[in-house]
């Protein structure tokens, strides 16, 4: 499945479906076919029947396609995207997870996962606007996937970690790097609002024939800054997985951003860092296309 969440001018956040190259109001359609159904990606993801209940409004659609009311079905230019999970109880973000990567960045290969976290105020969805920091000239981007958990684990093993992965999407972990190194935590140069960007859809892993094949490409304004398989992560998604749920639990919404691929623009000579006006897109094989503009 490709599921989303959005909008269509002033109406409450749509839980969506993309079929046949359009986009269904999930909800509008399950009401017809008399199928019970949560009204967004997190809160199906927390029900007893997770995204089951979804394939089965999917199913009725395509069955009854040519019935489908008009307001249930839309084209992509007339929707505005909403972030995937709109408040997740944690984003887990993974640092140094490409080899050359570490390399750009002057640091050391990492023995266990590097993590730090972003918080629910960083999200932002396809097509919206990333604020740009007046406060520094250093806002660089970070193509990243992220990994949806789809249901509650602990100490989950490696061998069985995908039975907990709801899907992936999209993800750009905006960074300003001043306020990054000002101390050895983190966490000040991840979290401005808006910094964030996640989707434009969450894509199922049945829809995803190899993701070690997936190439990760972060381009911008056009040029390609960033290109890499996710096969090549240092810590896969399972090894992810084991060590962070080994921490804490996971719980069905929360997101796991496994890191980026060099070509950063702070190990760039000269440094690139993204401007007002400019166009970031984080593109994946088999999990979609997104894109934003600094404003």
């Amino acid at each position: 499945m490709k599921l989303l969440m959005f909008t269509v001018g002033s109406s409450e956040p749509k839980f969506g479906a993309f079929v046949q190259e359009k986009i269904i109001d999930l909800n509008e359609i399950a009401s017809l076919a008399k199928i019970s159904l949560a009204p967004s990606i997190q809160e199906s993801l927390k029900s007893t029947s997770g995204l089951s209940d979804a394939e089965k409004v999917i199913t009725y659609a395509q069955e009854n396609w040519n019935q489908l009311p008009e307001n249930t079905v839309w084209k992509e230019d007339q929707i505005e995207w909403l972030p995937v999970v709109g408040s997740p109880e944690k984003i887990i973000c993974v640092g140094l997870n490409y080899k050359h990567h570490i390399m750009e960045m002057k640091r050391e290969m990492p023995s266990t996962p590097v993590l730090f976290a972003k918080m629910a105020t960083t999200l932002n969805g396809h097509k919206q606007d990333v604020p740009y920091i007046d406060l520094s000239n250093s806002l660089d981007y970070e193509a990243e996937m992220a990994v949806i958990i789809g249901k509650k684990g602990k100490n989950i093993k490696k061998e069985n970690a995908l039975e907990y992965v709801a899907g992936y999407s999209c993800f750009n972990d905006v960074t300003v790097r001043e306020y990054q190194f000002r101390t050895i935590q983190w966490m000040q140069g991840k979290n401005f609002d808006g910094h964030g960007p996640i989707g434009p859809m969450l894509i199922t892993p049945d829809e995803i024939e190899n993701l070690a094949n997936s190439k990760i490409t972060l381009r911008l304004n056009g040029q390609v800054m960033q290109e890499s398989f996710i096969g090549d992560l240092i810590f896969d998604v399972p090894t992810l997985i084991e060590a962070i749920s080994e921490i804490m639990t996971l719980n069905p919404g929360d997101i796991i951003a496994t890191g980026t691929p060099s070509g950063v623009g702070f190990g760039r000579t000269p440094k690139v860092f993204m401007q007002r006006g400019d166009v970031v897109e984080v593109e994946i094989t088999n999990i979609g296309l997104l894109q934003n503009t600094i404003k």
